[in-house]
């Protein structure tokens, strides 16, 4: 009885974190029942884009649909749920559901209201979209109902600030949500033409003249294949708009610090490629939890294919493009030999020219990674150089651990390297009907060895998208930072008030800083900036012109990032005010949500109906985490949160589970195993377990932390106060090191965090204190 407990806590719990992650994800679950859990499809997918001075607006159109689903059931209700962030600055103006031939726009209502009238809907099978705001620039929509092969369409409208890249005008695409599904589609992208943003380009992809839409371009982009738009447009160096409504002004002022002092910082990446062509075989064994413990319940054989060249090019090739001016790079290719390229200064052409040379050298290929390695020693010990390591290496696949540590030490100690290789993991990747990865434990070693202050660490490549992923990681981890960077901003005659502005810690150049705000009045804005970069102080003041017209998106990103702020003090003043300017507004913030109903349908909310994905349990903002004491150290147990809601749907489903087992009903024990199985809960192929599988050192820190999990799948950890309160979320695969560019946790106040994961159905926690 106890593990039919755990098993559906577990299944339950992942429907949980699902809506809390700051990742993207596309999945369906079965609201009524519970238990079935497959990943969505997008089968049709089109934006339309339109400059609107400093901002774009994006009107995104989706088909959605069920993935494939692993037993025969019959399903006519089933609900699609999409988390997925947006860009920074950006956030949500409209959504409207498709139902029969008509559309319906959702309208704003305060986000406790909206949820309850959702699940009035969801209880009696009618109509309805919602879309929430969660933390930061995590959002949420989910749509009712769907059967398995049925289709169901929505719009999104969101506005997103003009972003520089590499010094011209460029627009970020919504990339994590089109790859959540489960296919690949070609989405079509439409830009309005204006000299605004001029010869739009998506990789390598041109847009066209539209036939349908005469003021508008095209293009076809397949969603593995996207990226962002950039323009031929050359962003200024600083930017300053305004919006004037009645007596007050709004105001943006955004920057790139390397932009407006023209900083350098040049790097030279070196990439060794070793990617053995050779097929290997690899046995899988499943597990499964029963009274006396887990037991290996059978296995299969599965073939484990390397990565084609063309492909790890092209990834090559997209890392490259988020380099900055005057960055370097060379290539070591085993082949015949190594063959090895010349420095290379990255520009497009230049590229595009170093992966034909690749694709020519790579006829052949002899497993020998010392020779690899000591061929790009030299280079490795220059100044400003980043190394990094792509290996799928198999010399040592069916090795004892003992053999694999003994020749990673001796290739580390005739090595001698007085700097760190990165270590990239190419050995497998996310397979649909896997859903596992190949654990090359030679690698591994290799990265403990090469790049030794960062032991446990390394990089599993799951998914091709991490190649830029990580690079970027990289690429932030070896830039040199600004330092007491200083932005004071004032009126010539006007008093500036309800102000955000973005952090100025511990900052990378190509960071953009951004202020939003209020001016009782003036004709005249002027900046102060100051920081110290590489030992030198830079200053600067800058002074802009308050211009008399109205733009309401500026206005609307305002309301947004107050409304956040607001949020982020955990007082009842505050929550007050935070819903008094959504409200005002209209605006779709954590206080509000966008609900789109069949009309004229008689509108029941339910205030107590069991709620599968756990929203409720956001909205309350209060967490009762266990009994107390239980934060005074790292623990790991089998459990999960408690609160109202969760109690209740916890309770219902330990009660479906019984009677449905109880009654001799497989199906139900066989739909949470199977969701449970697709996602990792009953695999145990991970090393030994520790008293707890997740650690950050120093548990007391003020710049730096750094968080450990005993894995060696990527892992997914939380971030909440001593009170219980969701901060953020992260991906980590074995250590992440967190600092203010890349963690929420380094602008709240000073205090005790909790850090949670789950790991094969296993909860472990971690408490740091903030300095």
């Amino acid at each position: 009885m106890y593990m039919k407990r755990i098993s559906i806590a577990i299944v339950f719990f992942l429907s949980l974190v699902s809506n809390l992650l700051a990742y993207t994800s596309l999945h369906v679950t079965d609201p009524r029942n519970g238990g079935l859990w497959a990943q969505g499809i997008i089968s049709k997918a089109s934006v339309i884009i339109t400059p609107k001075a400093d901002y774009l607006l994006y009107e995104m159109e989706l088909e959605l649909g069920v993935g494939k689903i692993s037993h025969t059931n019959t399903y006519d209700s089933l609900e699609i749920t999409c988390n997925f962030d947006l860009p920074a600055g950006a956030y949500i103006t409209n959504a409207s559901l498709l139902i029969g031939n008509e559309w319906i726009t959702a309208e704003i209502m305060p986000r406790k209201e909206a949820h309850a009238i959702y699940e009035g809907f969801v209880k009696r099978r009618i109509d309805p979209l919602i879309v929430y705001k969660n933390y930061g620039d995590s959002y949420m929509f989910k749509i009712f109902p769907i059967a398995a092969t049925q289709k169901r369409t929505m719009r999104l409208t969101y506005a997103m600030p003009i972003v520089s890249t590499n010094g011209f005008e460029s627009a970020g695409l919504l990339t994590d949500l089109f790859k959540a599904s489960e296919n690949v589609v070609d989405v079509k992208v439409l830009l309005k033409k204006s000299t605004e943003f001029p010869n739009p380009i998506i990789g390598t992809i041109p847009f066209q003249d539209s036939n349908e839409h005469a003021d508008y371009v095209e293009a076809i982009v397949p969603s593995n294949a996207m990226s962002y738009i950039s323009s031929s447009k050359k962003t200024e160096a600083i930017r300053f708009s305004t919006s004037t409504n009645n007596t007050e002004i709004t105001y943006s002022l955004s920057f790139k610090p390397h932009e407006v002092f023209a900083l350098e910082d040049p790097k030279k990446f070196i990439f060794i490629i070793d990617n053995d062509p050779q097929i290997i075989q690899d046995t899988i064994f499943t597990y499964n939890y029963t009274e006396s413990g887990y037991v290996r319940q059978f296995n299969k054989t599965r073939t484990i294919q390397p990565l084609a060249n063309n492909i790890l090019y092209t990834q090559i090739k997209n890392m490259l493009a988020n380099t900055k001016v005057g960055d370097m790079c060379k290539i070591y290719l085993k082949n015949n030999g190594v063959y090895i390229t010349d420095w290379i200064h990255i520009t497009p052409e230049t590229i595009e020219t170093l992966i034909q040379t690749l694709s020519a050298n790579d006829d052949s290929y002899k497993a020998n990674i010392k020779e690899l390695l000591f061929a790009a020693k030299t280079d490795i010990e220059q100044e400003n150089t980043v190394a990094i390591l792509l290996s799928n290496n198999k010399q040592m696949v069916y090795k004892s651990y003992d053999e694999i540590q003994t020749e990673a030490a001796h290739i580390a100690f005739e090595l001698n390297m007085s700097k760190p290789i990165n270590v990239w993991n190419i050995s497998s990747f996310y397979d649909n009907e896997n859903g596992l990865s190949f654990y090359n434990g030679f690698v591994s070693e290799l990265s403990n060895v090469l790049y030794p202050s960062q032991r446990y660490y390394y990089y599993q490549m799951y998914y091709l998208s991490d190649f830029v992923d990580n690079f970027n990681r990289i690429q932030i981890n070896n830039t040199s930072k600004i330092l007491l960077l200083n932005v004071s901003t004032r009126s010539d005659i006007g008093v500036i008030f309800d102000k955000y502005a973005s952090t100025t810690k511990n900052i990378i150049p190509t960071t953009t800083y951004t202020e939003l705000g209020k001016i009782t009045g003036g004709n005249k804005f002027i900046a102060d900036i100051s920081f110290l970069y590489k030992g030198k102080r830079y200053v600067g003041t800058f002074e802009f012109p308050i211009d008399t017209s109205q733009n309401t998106l500026l206005e609307d990103a305002w309301a947004v990032k107050m409304v956040d702020e607001l949020n982020s003090i955990y007082s009842a003043e505050a929550t007050a005010e935070a819903e008094k300017i959504s409200t005002e507004n209209a605006i779709l913030t954590q206080n509000t949500a966008m609900l789109a109903i069949e009309p004229g349908v008689e509108i029941t909310p339910c205030y107590n109906c069991p709620d599968w994905n756990n929203t409720r349990w956001v909205l309350n903002d209060i967490l009762v985490p266990f009994e107390t004491g239980v934060f005074a150290s790292s623990v790991s147990y089998y459990g999960g949160y408690d609160s109202y809601s969760y109690e209740e749907g916890f309770n219902d489903g330990i009660l479906f589970s019984e009677q449905a087992i109880e009654t001799e009903n497989a199906n139900s024990y066989d739909n949470g195993y199977a969701a449970g199985y697709a996602d990792g809960i009953f695999n145990c192929n991970a090393a030994e377990q520790k008293d707890s599988d997740l650690e950050a050192y120093p548990t007391e820190f003020t710049t730096e932390l750094q968080v450990i999990v005993y894995s060696n799948k990527q892992q997914i950890v939380e971030v909440y106060t001593a009170s219980g309160v969701f901060v953020e979320s992260f991906a980590i695969t074995k250590v992440k090191e967190l600092e203010q560019s890349n963690s929420l946790m380094f602008g709240l106040p000073s205090g005790t965090y909790i850090l949670k994961t789950t790991i094969d159905g296993k909860v472990s926690y971690a408490t740091v204190f903030k300095k």
